[in-house]
């Protein structure tokens, strides 16, 4: 008796059909799963969008308080690095959330890394805990 005999053969209707119900179950939850994740970007996207909104308007009145000053006030100039770090980073991930509304992982993955190269005490203030766990082998931030 060959190998390929050792077992009973099912009949390929059998096969087939199991195949067949498998992958509907697969598409039916890829799809759940696949909507569920693009509406939290949308959510998320929509409460950076807020959050944007406030850093602009924000860093702009500090700027004409601090202009108008001569820059000679030490808080409003402290107040004002503050915001412009805000809008930066509200920049960064409100055009991450609206490329990951097409491509999440692509999304996550241009956030990470403006955070990794360019803001890394940003990761803690901005990234959520889960994925910081990720990255803390990485690098050590400094503050």
């Amino acid at each position: 008796m060959a190998i390929y005999e050792l077992f009973e053969m099912e009949s390929p209707e059998e096969v087939f059909e199991e195949i067949k119900h498998s992958s509907e179950e697969k598409l039916g939850s890829h799809f759940f799963s696949t909507l569920v994740t693009r509406l939290c970007f949308l959510l998320l996207f929509l409460a950076d969008a807020a959050w944007f909104v406030y850093n602009s308007v924000m860093m702009t009145l500090f700027a004409v308080a601090h202009i108008a000053t001569g820059k000679k006030i030490a808080w409003l100039d402290r107040t004002l690095r503050n915001f412009a770090l805000s809008f930066r980073r509200s920049s960064v991930c409100g055009l991450s959330l609206l490329i990951g509304l097409f491509s999440p992982p692509f999304g996550i993955m241009v956030a990470c890394t403006y955070f990794l190269m360019y803001d890394k005490a940003g990761m803690e203030e901005v990234v959520p805990a889960p994925l910081q766990a990720q990255f803390k082998d990485i690098f050590i931030t400094d503050k």
